[in-house]
């Protein structure tokens, strides 16, 4: 890495009754590709670090590359999480991570069936570097993969999209050898949130590659997750030793992101319970469906009316059954 790169520093919230506030460095690398932007490398630690995603929905503006792309140096290389939206976005992550550690690339692990981070992984395969995902992650992405980048060459343009295929060998994280992944482990919630969601934990820089479990200031897309499932994966996540959190899209945060996360997902459920519960119609309900509280969050009117909607048909379902 070029120790001549110009670098400045933020910091993260203090954890309560904690004295160490985060650092992070950032560092403009070289761009690795003609007419794209600077890759921006973020920092945590020196053996933990990150590519920003612009958090906002996908468009050709952004190029599609609204997920964050965390990276972690272990003793037997560099381990990448998550793998880009298309071809071009994973050649990126990929010439980014050798740049900056200077390093072999030994994996990747893709944390959930999300467009936005799985659609590079063909890429990776390319490049002989194993791509790992929960089972449940790899079926979705078998069947749906397809669908999502012909949806993409509408929105992307196909010069954009060029290359880019479903991946059709990803491998089991349960099946990662100690040997392989050094010193990360996978979190596998104890009961299903999102179908095949998982999470990377990196002790020697206490970091949480949350995936889209974890959120703050950002409205999440809770589709058919299990509310009451989430929730008690984060308060699992609250006797973990967390110095950083990134998430698969938004801000690197701190462990006070975790409570944001409960406080969201218990005023959704319980405004949209009470709304069903006073036999309140869907449409009806979608529109009455407001919280003042989170209005000013990222994504709020692409989203949050939506997980009104989602959480409205979980309970009429539930009802039914």
């Amino acid at each position: 890495m070029n120790r001549d790169q110009k670098t400045k520093k933020i910091s993260l919230p203090e954890r309560p009754c904690a004295s160490l506030i985060l650092s992070i460095s950032l560092l403009i690398v070289t761009p690795f590709a003609l007419s794209e932007k600077q890759t921006i490398v973020t920092e945590v630690e020196s053996t933990a670090s990150v590519i920003q995603g612009a958090t906002e929905p996908v468009s050709k503006t952004n190029k599609g590359q609204t997920a964050n792309i965390g990276f972690i140096k272990t003793d037997v290389g560099v381990w990448v999480i998550n793998t880009g939206i298309s071809h071009r976005h994973a050649t990126q992550i990929i010439n980014a991570a050798r740049n900056h550690y200077d390093s072999k690339i030994i994996g990747a692990v893709i944390l959930q069936a999300e467009r936005e981070i799985a659609l590079g992984a063909d890429t990776f395969q390319q490049q002989r570097i194993p791509v790992y995902a929960h089972p449940k992650t790899r079926d979705l992405m078998h069947a749906g993969c397809d669908l999502c980048i012909d949806v993409l060459r509408e929105i992307l343009g196909e010069d954009e999209m060029s290359e880019t295929k479903t991946a059709t060998k990803i491998q089991d994280t349960r099946e990662l050898e100690i040997s392989d992944r050094g010193d990360f482990y996978v979190i596998e919630p104890k009961k299903s949130v999102l179908p095949g969601a998982i999470m990377v934990y990196h002790p020697k820089t206490k970091t949480l590659f949350s995936g889209n479990l974890i959120f703050e200031n950002l409205i999440p897309s809770i589709k058919n997750a299990d509310l009451s499932a989430w929730r008690t994966t984060l308060e699992d996540l609250k006797t973990l030793d967390i110095s950083a959190i990134i998430p698969t899209m938004g801000e690197v945060t701190s462990v006070l992101a975790i409570e944001a996360s409960l406080n969201y997902l218990r005023d959704l459920e319980n405004l949209t319970t009470q709304l069903y519960r006073d036999n309140t119609d869907l449409l009806s309900a979608t529109e009455l469906g407001h919280i003042e509280h989170y209005a000013k969050w990222k994504m709020y009117n692409d989203r949050h009316f939506n997980n009104v909607m989602y959480q409205y048909l979980h309970l009429e379902s539930k009802d039914l059954n």
